[in-house]
């Protein structure tokens, strides 16, 4: 009888931030909590702060605590009313729009010694079909923005060594109950 070894997923998801009195990213983080699809478990740690550098740096010691085997990291695109599977991010700061604590890092390279770009080892198509299937709608990206989101993407891509995904929710996300099944059945297919 073999025993498979369980596969921890980090699921994170951003606080409320500015105008935005809900963040469906942790609501759907926290729906996804405990689900265990065969040898895929998903443990949520949300609402990380909406914070350049920060948010990264407690995914990272979250990733670590549970000895994560792959990241999920979701966030808000207000103004976007379909879900974006993020292909990859990038290493530059495009906003001038300040994060919760005030900081702006317009023009500013996230990661020195990293490239570009960076991908995920995840096949968004997909990801993005197994969303299609559960009737979501769902699109790929190239271009995970130029404001917090993309940089805890792109300094997990560069640090955590882990299997790493960002998603992009539309602001009605947490009405999308069949969201967090999907979720979790298109990552566990790629991880088993």
């Amino acid at each position: 009888m073999s025993h498979e070894k369980t596969t921890q997923v980090l699921v994170t998801g951003f606080a409320p931030w500015a105008a935005h009195e809900r963040n469906p990213s942790t609501d759907v983080a926290r729906a996804m909590h405990g689900m265990q699809l065969g040898n895929v478990c998903f443990q949520a740690h949300a609402p990380l702060p909406v914070e350049f550098v920060n948010a990264a740096s407690l995914a990272l010691e979250d990733a670590r605590a549970i000895g994560a085997g792959a990241i999920l990291a979701l966030g808000l695109a207000a103004k976007t009313d379909y879900i974006r599977v993020e292909r990859r991010g990038h290493n530059l700061c495009t906003t001038t729009e300040p994060d919760a604590k005030g900081r702006v890092l317009t023009n500013q390279s996230l990661v020195a010694t990293a490239p570009a770009t960076l991908d995920t080892n995840f096949d968004v198509d997909e990801i993005v079909a197994t969303l299609k299937a559960h009737d979501l709608d769902a699109r790929v990206s190239d271009d995970a923005g130029g404001y917090v989101c993309n940089d805890l993407y792109f300094r997990l891509l560069a640090g955590a060594r882990l299997p790493t995904l960002f998603i992009h929710l539309p602001a009605h996300a947490h009405a999308l109950k069949t969201l967090p099944t999907a979720l979790a059945t298109a990552l566990a297919t790629l991880l088993r």
